[in-house]
């Protein structure tokens, strides 16, 4: 849950460890990201634009249940250090540690076909995987391996596409020196009998590759599932946004600039759109039903806004008397994001007024760890009043044989908090890139 812990004395060590926080990433960011990936340039009408209404939004790199830590459940690293390069005989290109294939026909028989195969070389013994990941996803770990030599993983025949990216991580609790890692395309054609086959072979190859065994925050493993269409699209949705191309540009505007006109000195010419020979008279309004909701609605406190006042928590709807002359549809728009309920603490020694500390409960109604849809935000910097603090645990150590005990902390007196409506003219300046947003987990 996103919480804040209040801590007025050094009694006792009170506060938030690293590992109970998380990240928030602008969603301003995976917009770029996205341009960047798929060679768009959206206009800067809306997206880019300033709008604080998008601008000041915010996604919870919230991705699995617990604590902050690798989706294998060990520590892992990203084998970095391959050279950039590409190599015309195998179509393949090394970039930014990622190996892809700008030409590929997939095998017609086991006379013709392409491996993608990363060789580890290591003397050490001690335990460690090999996790290849296509377009960020795993599509093939080597298991254990405590061989202490060369071992080769090599991607399924049906993972293999021209475009895709496919990186290479070595997971293990060990720290591990290897001597050799090699990225390898190795491609056979013995179509052509009875002459000899034909092999070409382009290995991008690191030597003395030192793993560390320590965790390391991406943001690629720890952002939501979610598909960049339907991120899209629930934008579009939530915004009501008009886009269409200009030139090299894609322009995306809200349909209220959208209709408006130019300037006061060249309205819009509808002359030769309007047909003066016929007409036709629609209601006003053309929905006997108008629903607007957000699909994830199940955390504590969202479930306990429909269990008391019997109505979904964010949703907006309206219905048409019996009375009403309108048409049979239904106008529904939900969009796939979590919606969750904030609420201010409250001091158990003097609950009036409330403290200045807000946080959201992020468990479902039976109180257990709960990952929903993505979250979205916005986020403002909040000062607290005098003697309110805020905690954060700088060193643990091991109290009568418990680890990872509290035994300092240090309190600050103002922290980003997040809201569901733009406070942009209430808060300060944000930064660009990410903010911290607390998170206690309850051991699920």
């Amino acid at each position: 849950m996103f919480v804040i812990i209040h801590a007025t004395g050094n009694d006792k060590q009170h506060g938030v460890k690293f590992n109970e926080l998380k990240y928030a990433l602008k969603l301003s960011i995976i917009i770029k990201s996205i341009e960047e990936k798929y060679g768009l340039n959206f206009s800067n009408d809306f997206f880019k634009g300033g709008d604080s209404s998008f601008d000041n939004l915010y996604m919870w790199l919230h991705r699995k249940k617990g604590n902050v830590e690798n989706l294998s459940g060990v520590n892992e690293a990203l084998i970095e250090g391959f050279t950039d390069d590409t190599d015309v005989l195998t179509a393949s290109t090394m970039s930014n540690n990622a190996l892809s294939l700008y030409s590929y026909t997939p095998p017609t028989s086991v006379l013709q076909y392409t491996q993608i195969n990363l060789k580890s070389t290591t003397s050490s013994t001690n335990p460690y995987r090999v996790s290849i990941r296509k377009d960020g996803v795993e599509v093939v770990n080597s298991g254990t391996i405590t061989t202490g030599v060369e071992f080769i993983t090599s991607v399924p025949s049906n993972q293999i596409e021209q475009g895709s990216q496919y990186t290479a991580y070595i997971e293990s609790d060990s720290d591990i020196t290897f001597s050799n890692i090699t990225f390898q395309v190795y491609k056979y054609d013995n179509t052509n009998i009875p002459a000899p086959p034909i092999i070409f072979s382009k290995g991008y190859a690191i030597t003395n590759y030192q793993y560390t065994n320590s965790f390391n925050f991406r943001i690629s493993q720890q952002i939501p599932k979610m598909k960049v269409l339907d991120f899209l699209t629930s934008l579009f949705n939530m915004f009501n946004l008009v886009a269409y191309v200009e030139g090299n540009q894609m322009i995306v505007k809200s349909l209220d600039d959208f209709y408006a006109n130019p300037s006061l000195d060249s309205p819009y010419d509808i002359t030769k759109y309007v047909d003066v020979n016929s007409s036709k008279i629609d209601s006003a309004l053309p929905f006997r039903e108008v629903n607007y909701s957000y699909k994830g609605l199940k955390t504590f406190l969202s479930k306990r806004h429909e269990q008391l006042f019997g109505e979904d928590w964010g949703t907006e709807e309206y219905k048409g008397g019996e009375s009403t002359i309108l048409s049979e549809g239904i106008f529904k728009v939900q969009v796939p994001f979590e919606h969750m309920k904030f609420e201010r603490l409250l001091d158990v020694d003097n609950p009036n007024p409330p403290t200045d500390i807000q946080c959201g409960y992020c468990v479902d109604d039976n109180q257990r760890s709960y990952i929903g849809q993505p979250l979205i935000f916005y986020m403002c910097r909040k000062t607290l009043a005098t003697g309110g603090k805020i905690s954060f645990v700088d060193e643990v150590g091991t109290v009568n044989g418990e680890d990872n005990v509290a035994t300092s902390h240090k309190e600050i007196s103002s922290y980003y908090t997040p809201a569901n409506s733009d406070l942009q003219l209430l808060c300060h300046k944000i930064d660009n890139r990410y903010i911290l947003v607390l998170k206690m987990t309850n051991g699920n």
